[in-house]
Protein backbone atom coordinates (compact mmCIF):
# COMPACT_ATOMS: atom_id res chain seq x y z
CA UNK A 1 0.00 0.00 0.00
CA UNK A 2 1.07 3.39 -1.23
CA UNK A 3 2.18 5.35 2.05
CA UNK A 4 0.05 8.36 0.41
CA UNK A 5 -3.03 6.36 0.99
CA UNK A 6 -3.01 6.36 4.78
CA UNK A 7 -5.63 8.50 6.05
CA UNK A 8 -4.41 10.93 8.40
CA UNK A 9 -4.91 11.33 12.10
CA UNK A 10 -8.45 13.56 12.96
CA UNK A 11 -7.59 15.22 16.56
CA UNK A 12 -10.72 14.56 19.23
CA UNK A 13 -12.03 17.96 20.10
CA UNK A 14 -10.68 18.39 23.96
CA UNK A 15 -13.92 17.85 26.10
CA UNK A 16 -14.60 19.65 30.01
CA UNK A 17 -16.88 18.95 32.66
CA UNK A 18 -20.64 20.62 32.16
CA UNK A 19 -21.82 23.37 34.47
CA UNK A 20 -24.50 20.30 35.37
CA UNK A 21 -21.57 17.68 36.26
CA UNK A 22 -20.26 20.13 38.35
CA UNK A 23 -23.10 21.02 40.46
CA UNK A 24 -23.49 17.10 40.89
CA UNK A 25 -20.36 16.86 42.08
CA UNK A 26 -20.19 19.94 44.41
CA UNK A 27 -22.78 18.70 45.92
CA UNK A 28 -21.74 14.60 46.64
CA UNK A 29 -18.75 16.75 48.34
CA UNK A 30 -20.92 18.93 50.37
CA UNK A 31 -22.93 15.17 51.38
CA UNK A 32 -19.81 13.69 52.10
CA UNK A 33 -18.32 16.76 54.28
CA UNK A 34 -21.12 17.23 55.91
CA UNK A 35 -21.26 13.60 56.86
CA UNK A 36 -18.16 13.83 57.97
CA UNK A 37 -18.35 17.04 60.52
CA UNK A 38 -21.95 14.96 62.00
CA UNK A 39 -19.69 12.49 62.48
CA UNK A 40 -16.92 14.33 63.99
CA UNK A 41 -19.32 16.72 66.03
CA UNK A 42 -20.98 13.77 67.69
CA UNK A 43 -17.46 11.96 68.39
CA UNK A 44 -16.46 15.36 70.02
CA UNK A 45 -19.58 15.33 72.05
CA UNK A 46 -19.63 11.50 72.77
CA UNK A 47 -15.98 12.64 74.04
CA UNK A 48 -16.79 15.54 76.09
CA UNK A 49 -19.56 13.71 78.06
CA UNK A 50 -17.26 10.47 78.57
CA UNK A 51 -14.59 12.87 79.82
CA UNK A 52 -17.34 14.81 82.08
CA UNK A 53 -18.88 11.38 83.79
CA UNK A 54 -14.96 10.11 84.20
CA UNK A 55 -14.07 13.50 85.79
CA UNK A 56 -17.25 12.78 87.85
CA UNK A 57 -16.73 9.29 88.84
CA UNK A 58 -13.09 10.58 89.82
CA UNK A 59 -14.28 12.90 92.49
CA UNK A 60 -17.30 11.15 93.85
CA UNK A 61 -14.78 8.14 94.37
CA UNK A 62 -11.98 9.96 95.87
CA UNK A 63 -14.89 12.20 98.51
CA UNK A 64 -16.85 8.37 98.81
CA UNK A 65 -12.85 7.38 99.61
CA UNK A 66 -12.52 9.90 102.12
CA UNK A 67 -15.81 9.11 103.78
CA UNK A 68 -14.95 5.32 104.45
CA UNK A 69 -11.36 5.39 105.37
CA UNK A 70 -12.54 8.14 108.39
CA UNK A 71 -15.71 5.49 109.34
CA UNK A 72 -13.40 2.88 108.97
CA UNK A 73 -10.76 4.27 111.37
CA UNK A 74 -13.90 5.35 113.88
CA UNK A 75 -13.21 4.03 117.09
CA UNK A 76 -9.60 2.75 116.64
CA UNK A 77 -7.60 4.35 120.01
CA UNK A 78 -3.90 3.03 119.43
CA UNK A 79 -3.27 -0.47 120.38
CA UNK A 80 -6.59 -0.98 121.74
CA UNK A 81 -10.36 -0.11 120.95
CA UNK A 82 -11.87 -0.77 124.12
CA UNK A 83 -13.37 2.74 125.10
CA UNK A 84 -13.89 1.13 128.67
CA UNK A 85 -10.06 1.09 129.44
CA UNK A 86 -9.40 5.00 128.21
CA UNK A 87 -9.16 6.96 131.32
CA UNK A 88 -10.65 10.70 131.17
CA UNK A 89 -13.07 9.75 128.37
CA UNK A 90 -16.18 11.24 128.33
CA UNK A 91 -19.05 9.16 129.87
CA UNK A 92 -22.42 8.39 128.51
CA UNK A 93 -25.65 7.79 130.69
CA UNK A 94 -28.79 6.70 128.44
CA UNK A 95 -27.23 8.05 125.45
CA UNK A 96 -26.51 11.81 127.35
CA UNK A 97 -23.85 13.30 128.41
CA UNK A 98 -23.16 13.31 132.11
CA UNK A 99 -20.47 14.57 135.00
CA UNK A 100 -17.97 11.94 135.63
CA UNK A 101 -15.14 11.16 137.49
CA UNK A 102 -14.02 10.23 134.19
CA UNK A 103 -14.54 13.31 132.18
CA UNK A 104 -11.46 15.23 131.22
CA UNK A 105 -10.56 17.56 133.96
CA UNK A 106 -13.46 16.28 136.09
CA UNK A 107 -15.70 19.34 134.71
CA UNK A 108 -19.00 19.54 136.72
CA UNK A 109 -21.11 20.07 133.58
CA UNK A 110 -20.53 18.32 130.30
CA UNK A 111 -22.02 20.90 128.02
CA UNK A 112 -23.28 20.45 124.56
CA UNK A 113 -21.55 22.51 121.44
CA UNK A 114 -23.73 25.78 121.10
CA UNK A 115 -23.30 28.75 118.81
CA UNK A 116 -19.98 29.11 120.01
CA UNK A 117 -17.73 26.01 118.29
CA UNK A 118 -14.30 27.96 120.01
CA UNK A 119 -15.88 27.36 123.74
CA UNK A 120 -15.24 25.24 126.16
CA UNK A 121 -17.25 22.47 125.27
CA UNK A 122 -14.27 20.18 124.59
CA UNK A 123 -15.79 16.53 126.14
CA UNK A 124 -18.40 16.82 123.52
CA UNK A 125 -15.90 16.33 120.68
CA UNK A 126 -13.59 13.80 122.61
CA UNK A 127 -17.01 11.41 123.43
CA UNK A 128 -15.22 8.00 122.72
CA UNK A 129 -18.27 6.43 123.69
CA UNK A 130 -19.58 7.54 120.22
CA UNK A 131 -17.25 7.15 117.71
CA UNK A 132 -20.13 7.51 114.87
CA UNK A 133 -22.07 10.38 115.17
CA UNK A 134 -24.78 11.71 112.63
CA UNK A 135 -27.17 14.87 112.25
CA UNK A 136 -30.39 14.67 109.78
CA UNK A 137 -31.16 16.91 107.20
CA UNK A 138 -32.15 20.48 108.59
CA UNK A 139 -30.50 23.14 109.13
CA UNK A 140 -31.20 22.88 112.94
CA UNK A 141 -31.46 19.63 114.39
CA UNK A 142 -31.39 17.98 117.72
CA UNK A 143 -28.14 17.92 119.26
CA UNK A 144 -26.57 13.78 118.10
CA UNK A 145 -23.82 14.77 120.61
CA UNK A 146 -26.86 14.67 123.60
CA UNK A 147 -29.85 13.83 121.31
CA UNK A 148 -31.66 16.20 124.01
CA UNK A 149 -33.27 19.40 123.26
CA UNK A 150 -29.94 21.55 123.33
CA UNK A 151 -29.72 23.07 118.98
CA UNK A 152 -26.44 22.53 117.19
CA UNK A 153 -25.66 25.79 115.37
CA UNK A 154 -24.64 25.51 112.10
CA UNK A 155 -24.45 29.34 111.67
CA UNK A 156 -21.00 29.25 113.38
CA UNK A 157 -19.89 25.99 113.41
CA UNK A 158 -20.52 24.69 110.06
CA UNK A 159 -20.74 28.43 107.88
CA UNK A 160 -22.83 27.79 104.87
CA UNK A 161 -23.98 24.39 105.85
CA UNK A 162 -26.65 22.99 102.75
CA UNK A 163 -30.11 22.83 104.34
CA UNK A 164 -31.61 18.99 103.87
CA UNK A 165 -27.75 17.84 103.70
CA UNK A 166 -27.19 15.00 106.55
CA UNK A 167 -23.78 15.88 108.48
CA UNK A 168 -21.31 12.84 109.60
CA UNK A 169 -18.96 12.60 112.65
CA UNK A 170 -15.97 10.65 113.57
CA UNK A 171 -13.65 10.01 116.39
CA UNK A 172 -10.51 8.31 116.28
CA UNK A 173 -6.93 8.37 116.84
CA UNK A 174 -4.28 8.45 113.54
CA UNK A 175 -2.70 5.18 113.53
CA UNK A 176 0.88 6.59 113.37
CA UNK A 177 2.15 7.14 116.70
CA UNK A 178 3.99 10.43 117.84
CA UNK A 179 7.30 10.19 119.79
CA UNK A 180 6.87 11.61 123.26
CA UNK A 181 9.57 14.64 122.38
CA UNK A 182 7.60 15.65 119.37
CA UNK A 183 4.06 16.04 120.76
CA UNK A 184 2.80 19.65 119.58
CA UNK A 185 1.12 22.09 122.28
CA UNK A 186 -2.46 22.11 123.43
CA UNK A 187 -3.32 18.66 121.39
CA UNK A 188 -5.44 16.01 122.46
CA UNK A 189 -3.65 12.61 122.50
CA UNK A 190 -4.37 9.30 123.68
CA UNK A 191 -1.23 7.31 125.06
CA UNK A 192 -2.89 3.55 124.80
CA UNK A 193 -1.16 -0.06 125.06
CA UNK A 194 -2.71 -3.50 124.72
CA UNK A 195 -4.58 -3.26 127.93
CA UNK A 196 -5.25 0.34 128.74
CA UNK A 197 -5.73 3.84 127.94
CA UNK A 198 -5.95 7.62 128.79
CA UNK A 199 -6.84 10.82 126.98
CA UNK A 200 -4.41 14.06 127.15
CA UNK A 201 -3.89 17.59 126.29
CA UNK A 202 -0.70 18.55 126.22
CA UNK A 203 0.50 22.39 128.02
CA UNK A 204 1.68 24.91 126.15
CA UNK A 205 5.02 23.17 125.88
CA UNK A 206 3.76 20.08 124.54
CA UNK A 207 4.02 18.36 127.96
CA UNK A 208 1.58 16.26 129.91
CA UNK A 209 2.20 12.82 128.82
CA UNK A 210 0.48 10.18 131.49
CA UNK A 211 2.82 8.05 133.30
CA UNK A 212 1.94 4.21 134.78
CA UNK A 213 2.07 2.75 131.18
CA UNK A 214 3.76 -0.38 129.75
CA UNK A 215 7.13 -0.12 127.44
CA UNK A 216 5.02 -0.73 124.40
CA UNK A 217 3.00 2.50 125.55
CA UNK A 218 2.59 4.93 122.27
CA UNK A 219 0.92 8.12 121.62
CA UNK A 220 -1.98 8.84 118.83
CA UNK A 221 -3.31 12.07 117.96
CA UNK A 222 -6.91 12.29 118.85
CA UNK A 223 -8.65 12.95 114.92
CA UNK A 224 -12.60 14.84 115.76
CA UNK A 225 -13.98 15.23 112.43
CA UNK A 226 -17.91 16.99 111.24
CA UNK A 227 -18.34 16.03 107.47
CA UNK A 228 -21.25 18.11 105.91
CA UNK A 229 -21.95 19.98 102.71
CA UNK A 230 -21.29 23.62 102.15
CA UNK A 231 -22.17 26.30 99.44
CA UNK A 232 -20.93 29.69 100.53
CA UNK A 233 -21.73 31.33 97.38
CA UNK A 234 -25.09 29.98 95.43
CA UNK A 235 -23.69 30.65 92.27
CA UNK A 236 -22.32 27.97 89.24
CA UNK A 237 -19.31 29.42 89.26
CA UNK A 238 -18.33 28.16 92.84
CA UNK A 239 -20.50 24.90 93.38
CA UNK A 240 -21.10 23.42 97.23
CA UNK A 241 -18.06 21.24 98.39
CA UNK A 242 -17.91 18.31 100.64
CA UNK A 243 -15.83 19.66 103.76
CA UNK A 244 -14.70 18.49 107.07
CA UNK A 245 -14.49 20.50 110.44
CA UNK A 246 -11.52 18.96 112.35
CA UNK A 247 -10.84 19.94 115.89
CA UNK A 248 -7.39 21.08 115.90
CA UNK A 249 -6.34 21.95 119.72
CA UNK A 250 -8.03 22.21 123.08
CA UNK A 251 -6.32 24.68 125.45
CA UNK A 252 -7.60 24.03 129.00
CA UNK A 253 -6.25 27.40 130.25
CA UNK A 254 -8.22 29.52 128.24
CA UNK A 255 -12.07 29.27 129.57
CA UNK A 256 -13.27 31.44 126.63
CA UNK A 257 -11.98 29.68 123.60
CA UNK A 258 -10.45 26.95 124.50
CA UNK A 259 -11.11 24.67 121.51
CA UNK A 260 -9.94 25.61 118.15
CA UNK A 261 -10.98 24.05 115.12
CA UNK A 262 -10.47 24.26 111.08
CA UNK A 263 -12.21 23.60 107.83
CA UNK A 264 -10.57 21.59 105.05
CA UNK A 265 -12.40 20.75 101.07
CA UNK A 266 -12.77 17.60 100.79
CA UNK A 267 -14.12 17.54 97.17
CA UNK A 268 -15.73 20.84 95.12
CA UNK A 269 -18.99 19.88 93.11
CA UNK A 270 -20.49 17.64 95.86
CA UNK A 271 -23.94 19.40 96.67
CA UNK A 272 -25.92 16.78 98.32
CA UNK A 273 -24.83 14.23 101.12
CA UNK A 274 -27.65 11.68 102.47
CA UNK A 275 -26.99 8.89 105.30
CA UNK A 276 -27.70 6.17 107.07
CA UNK A 277 -26.62 3.31 109.32
CA UNK A 278 -26.71 0.04 109.85
CA UNK A 279 -27.89 -1.61 113.26
CA UNK A 280 -26.81 -4.75 114.92
CA UNK A 281 -30.41 -5.12 116.70
CA UNK A 282 -29.18 -9.20 117.55
CA UNK A 283 -26.03 -9.05 118.50
CA UNK A 284 -24.71 -11.16 115.60
CA UNK A 285 -22.60 -8.62 114.08
CA UNK A 286 -24.14 -7.59 111.25
CA UNK A 287 -26.86 -4.73 109.90
CA UNK A 288 -30.19 -5.77 110.23
CA UNK A 289 -32.00 -2.53 109.69
CA UNK A 290 -30.75 0.73 108.24
CA UNK A 291 -31.76 3.87 109.46
CA UNK A 292 -31.27 7.47 109.76
CA UNK A 293 -29.36 9.22 112.48
CA UNK A 294 -32.17 9.93 114.30
CA UNK A 295 -36.25 9.17 114.59
CA UNK A 296 -39.45 8.61 116.97
CA UNK A 297 -38.67 5.20 117.47
CA UNK A 298 -35.89 2.51 116.54
CA UNK A 299 -37.02 2.04 113.13
CA UNK A 300 -36.95 5.36 112.27
CA UNK A 301 -33.90 6.42 113.44
CA UNK A 302 -30.55 5.51 115.45
CA UNK A 303 -31.67 6.11 119.06
CA UNK A 304 -29.56 7.59 122.07
CA UNK A 305 -28.76 3.94 123.57
CA UNK A 306 -28.09 2.24 119.92
CA UNK A 307 -25.02 3.94 118.82
CA UNK A 308 -22.83 1.37 120.21
CA UNK A 309 -24.56 -1.13 117.85
CA UNK A 310 -24.02 0.58 114.57
CA UNK A 311 -21.83 -1.97 112.62
CA UNK A 312 -22.45 -0.22 109.02
CA UNK A 313 -22.75 2.97 107.56
CA UNK A 314 -24.37 3.77 104.23
CA UNK A 315 -23.99 7.03 102.46
CA UNK A 316 -25.26 9.17 99.33
CA UNK A 317 -22.91 11.42 97.20
CA UNK A 318 -24.66 13.74 94.53
CA UNK A 319 -21.89 15.01 92.29
CA UNK A 320 -21.68 17.60 89.90
CA UNK A 321 -18.86 19.55 88.02
CA UNK A 322 -16.76 21.91 89.83
CA UNK A 323 -17.00 24.58 87.35
CA UNK A 324 -18.70 26.20 84.92
CA UNK A 325 -16.53 23.98 82.29
CA UNK A 326 -18.74 21.31 82.65
CA UNK A 327 -21.88 23.54 81.66
CA UNK A 328 -23.46 21.62 78.41
CA UNK A 329 -25.59 24.02 75.96
CA UNK A 330 -28.28 21.44 75.15
CA UNK A 331 -28.65 19.47 77.88
CA UNK A 332 -31.74 18.16 78.46
CA UNK A 333 -31.99 16.97 82.53
CA UNK A 334 -35.40 16.06 82.34
CA UNK A 335 -34.88 13.71 78.97
CA UNK A 336 -34.75 9.80 80.28
CA UNK A 337 -33.28 9.16 77.00
CA UNK A 338 -29.98 10.98 77.94
CA UNK A 339 -26.77 9.32 79.28
CA UNK A 340 -27.58 10.48 82.81
CA UNK A 341 -30.94 12.51 82.70
CA UNK A 342 -30.79 13.94 86.27
CA UNK A 343 -33.68 11.83 88.42
CA UNK A 344 -32.31 9.94 91.67
CA UNK A 345 -33.31 8.21 93.97
CA UNK A 346 -32.40 9.48 97.73
CA UNK A 347 -33.30 8.69 101.02
CA UNK A 348 -35.10 10.97 103.31
CA UNK A 349 -36.00 13.28 100.03
CA UNK A 350 -39.04 13.26 98.01
CA UNK A 351 -39.02 13.69 94.45
CA UNK A 352 -35.64 15.07 94.55
CA UNK A 353 -34.72 16.48 91.13
CA UNK A 354 -31.49 19.14 90.59
CA UNK A 355 -32.35 22.87 88.80
CA UNK A 356 -32.03 22.21 84.99
CA UNK A 357 -28.64 24.18 84.82
CA UNK A 358 -26.98 22.22 82.09
CA UNK A 359 -24.71 20.22 84.41
CA UNK A 360 -24.42 16.27 84.86
CA UNK A 361 -24.90 14.89 87.76
CA UNK A 362 -23.74 11.28 88.94
CA UNK A 363 -24.88 9.57 92.33
CA UNK A 364 -22.24 7.58 94.46
CA UNK A 365 -23.39 4.90 96.80
CA UNK A 366 -21.36 2.79 99.01
CA UNK A 367 -21.86 0.64 102.21
CA UNK A 368 -19.05 1.21 104.90
CA UNK A 369 -18.59 -1.47 107.81
CA UNK A 370 -17.41 -0.27 111.08
CA UNK A 371 -14.37 -2.19 111.69
CA UNK A 372 -13.55 -0.85 115.29
CA UNK A 373 -16.63 -1.80 117.28
CA UNK A 374 -16.53 -0.88 120.67
CA UNK A 375 -15.56 -3.53 123.44
CA UNK A 376 -16.31 -0.98 125.95
CA UNK A 377 -13.99 -3.19 128.33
Amino acid sequence: MSPHNIMPAVPHRARGVTLIELMVALVIGLVLIGGALAVFMESRQTARVNQTMARLQENGSFAADELARSVELAGYWGQNNATGRVANRTIRVSGSLTDSANALYGASTLTNPGSDCSNTTFPSYSDLHRPLDGLDASPTVTNAFSNAAAQFQYATCAPGYVAGTDVLITRYVEPTATASGSLDNTTVYIRSDPVSGELFVTDASGNGEPSGFSASAQNYRLRSYVYYIRDLVTTDAIPPELVRVETTSFDPANAAGGLATSQEVVMVGVENMQIQYGIDTNGDGSANQYVNASGANAADGVQANEWNNVVAVRFWLLVRPEDNLGIEPGFDASNPTELNPNNFNLPQVTGFDPVDDGFRRILINRTVRVRNHDEET
